[in-house]
């Protein structure tokens, strides 16, 4: 049963129909049935967008050419270090066969093909950016479609591959062309596009699923009143390692007077101080930041280090002074927009609180509106007005 029609698909299910189409001709190879003559010589034609996607499978592609069949790959670049029996094809730059994805594979009475190009859209849905990635694809396992598709591509690789290895391909495909369309072959094509359409399927549903849950999770580490993130959620990411390779700078941002504001002018005016404040965050850390709602009067920044500079006491001081200077909206414009900020760079996923909080507490103490830094080893460096 052939897949006729190209669908938008993304990476994750592209991925699933991959491995069974390789999985499948596999098993084939290793068990061919008995009494019958010993197989020919397979195929399996490749085409990867980048040397790292096929790094990945780089076992499983030495396991099919170990089992005798011709195994070609391409990707741009060269092919060092490649297993053995494996033939490369170099993909020049802008050549549009590097937008595409393309799995061939033809033994005797198997075939698949799976036929992708990149869309460059995203499915939002998924978790990850690469999972993510949009193709308009046709997979199928009749026959006829998967030798059409070696015959496309071995045409669009004339120029790339070498005399000898293009030979091999066109025995390997006149020796599949007159075999007969055995009626197990049909029900084996049918049957496994019928689980592979189940499977896609299966993969969406787990999409919407994991969509829903996640926005479910944001809802719940949102903080309500700033629509920032809460500490839940940082406390999340920093576990997730999403931040283990990256040189990070943590602020500790503390809002001055807000309990004279609510006290003197009530808990809207102390709120409406409290979205300032994160508003001006964002708008000054901008999109690099992961700004958060500590709780309370606290916020939590975390930046990558180049963003901050190689001085830390100024990424402190430029913030408060850049806070200063902004203005309450009406009708809280004489309410002062005051900031004390703590500075602290990490060396690893655990917030460094207690130097943040050490710095903090000795700012507080001295007085207020001031940018305290406070390096791992001690627990500040110096003390400096947030104005002049």
């Amino acid at each position: 049963m052939a897949v006729d029609s190209y669908r938008p698909s993304n990476k994750a299910s592209l991925m699933l129909v991959s491995r069974a189409m390789e999985e499948a001709f596999d098993s084939y190879v290793a068990t061919p049935q008995a009494h019958a003559p010993a197989p020919s010589q397979g195929l399996v034609l490749a085409l990867f967008q980048r040397r790292e996607y096929f790094d990945a499978q780089a076992d499983r592609y030495a396991g099919l050419a170990a089992h005798g069949n011709l195994v070609i790959v391409g990707f741009q670049g060269p092919g060092d270090d490649l297993p053995d029996s494996v033939v490369h094809v170099d993909i020049p730059p802008d050549d549009p066969l590097g937008d595409l994805w393309t799995l061939l594979l033809v033994r005797d009475h198997f075939a698949a093909a799976l036929l992708a190009r990149d869309t460059y859209a995203l499915d939002r849905t998924h978790s990850t950016l690469e999972a993510s990635r949009v193709f308009d694809a046709r997979w199928s396992f009749d026959r006829s479609v998967a030798l059409a598709g070696v015959d496309a591509t071995i045409e669009d690789l004339s120029e790339l591959l070498a005399p000898d290895v293009a030979d091999r391909v066109r025995g390997i495909v006149r020796s599949s062309e007159p075999l007969p369309v055995r009626p197990v072959e049909i029900q084996l094509a049918s049957a496994a596009a019928l689980l592979i359409e189940s499977l896609h399927r299966i993969q969406e549903q787990r999409q919407t699923l994991t969509s829903e849950l996640r926005t479910a999770r944001d809802r719940a580490e949102r903080d309500q009143l700033t629509g920032l993130h809460n500490r839940h959620h940082l406390e999340r990411y920093l576990g997730s390692g999403n931040v283990a390779q990256v040189d990070l700078v943590a602020l500790l941002v503390d809002v001055d007077d807000l309990k004279p504001v609510n006290d003197t002018l009530g808990h809207e005016a102390g709120d409406a101080l409290i979205v300032e404040v994160a508003r001006a965050l964002t708008d000054v850390l901008g999109d690099t930041a992961v700004v958060v709602r500590w709780g309370g009067d606290e916020f939590v920044a975390l930046l990558p280090a180049a963003d901050a500079g190689d001085d830390m006491e100024e990424i402190g001081v430029r913030l408060s002074r850049t806070l200063s200077r902004r203005q309450m909206p009406p009708p809280y414009e004489d309410i002062p927009l005051g900031v004390s900020v703590g500075a602290a760079r990490m060396r690893s996923n655990v917030l460094p609180l207690e130097d943040l909080d050490r710095a903090m507490y000795d700012m507080k103490w001295r007085r207020k509106n001031l940018a305290t830094v406070a390096p791992v080893k001690s627990s500040f460096a110096s003390l400096l007005p947030s104005s002049e």
